[in-house]
């Protein structure tokens, strides 16, 4: 006997599938995803966080820069990174239990020399570019699966059901919202509450990109608050 790969059968099956997936797969995802990354995100600490984790042998890898840089995917930040500058005024480290901090210096003071304190603590530590570890695990599974969450999140979006309560291109220009959150507001409307009439037209292309702009600056100005209230430990870069 064929099946017929059209039959309402297989179709209801794909949908169900799908459903479970937007639904409690990709929150799930998600939050994998932005713990990984706010694990190993650069913290700011005081340079005596350096002299502890020296003296109780926590540092992994160093790295002395004056710039961070780092790319994005859509939403997916990549862990920021140190531009390695001998005389730079800022020096980075990480942990073993796969955490970066990082710390500002004297920026007058001449590279490393042999008989600098640091210089001669750090003789025996990895340079950055050698590896950093369990670090460098975790930040590329974040990688990956920030990389994972967003493709899918975009596919569903050009290839499956028509949004309700938006069009594509509104729920396109708000999925670009920092961490997600246009792609979990989008879970939420569009899938955990997809059968819930819309009391308005759907929102507009136009209307998601003013949004975009809006809640963007609305989320950066809650970020500096937050940080500057709990400090560089719990907000990160």
């Amino acid at each position: 006997m064929v099946v017929d790969p059209a039959s309402p059968s297989l179709v209801s099956c794909a949908r169900m599938v799908l459903d479970v997936a937007m639904r409690w797969g990709l929150p799930v995802l998600w939050l994998v995803w932005a713990g990984l990354a706010w694990w190993t995100a650069p913290r700011d600490v005081d340079a005596a966080e350096l002299d502890r984790d020296l003296a109780a042998g926590r540092v992994v890898s160093w790295q002395r820069g004056d710039a961070w840089a780092g790319g994005e995917f859509l939403w997916v930040r990549r862990q920021p990174e140190l531009r390695p500058n001998p005389q730079g005024a800022v020096i980075t480290w990480t942990v073993p239990d796969g955490r970066t901090r990082y710390a500002a210096i004297d920026p007058v003071v001449e590279p490393l020399p042999a008989d600098d304190e640091w210089s001669t603590r750090l003789r025996d530590v990895d340079r950055w570019s050698s590896g950093r570890g369990l670090t460098d695990r975790l930040a590329d599974a974040a990688g990956w699966l920030g990389g994972l969450l967003a493709v899918g999140w975009l596919a569903v979006l050009v290839l499956g059901p028509a949004p309700a309560a938006g069009t594509r291109w509104f729920w396109w220009w708000l999925g670009l919202l920092p961490f997600g959150l246009g792609v979990l507001a989008w879970v939420n409307r569009e899938w955990w509450r997809r059968h819930q009439k819309p009391a308005h037209d759907r929102y507009t292309g136009w209307f998601g990109f003013g949004c975009l702009i809006g809640l963007g600056i609305v989320v950066s100005l809650v970020l500096m608050l937050l940080r500057g209230a709990l400090g560089g430990g719990v907000v990160p870069l």
